[in-house]
């Protein structure tokens, strides 16, 4: 799989790997559902931390 060997994902991979759109991304982000980081300008996710709330979500497909 294309994610195993990642442990930072830029917005468009994190999307790609809960299975949401990027705008959805964005919109969990400035509700406070997922965490992000950033650098320059950029948000980077964590693998680690998506899979958190992948498995801790009621739906399918993560939040």
């Amino acid at each position: 799989m294309i994610f195993d060997n990642l442990v930072w994902m830029n917005s468009a991979e994190a999307a790609s790997y809960i299975r949401k759109s990027v705008g959805a991304l964005r919109t969990a982000v400035c509700r406070g559902q997922i965490s992000c980081y950033k650098w320059q300008r950029r948000l980077y996710f964590r693998k680690t931390d998506l899979d958190k709330i992948i498995e801790g979500s009621e739906h399918i497909g993560g939040i």
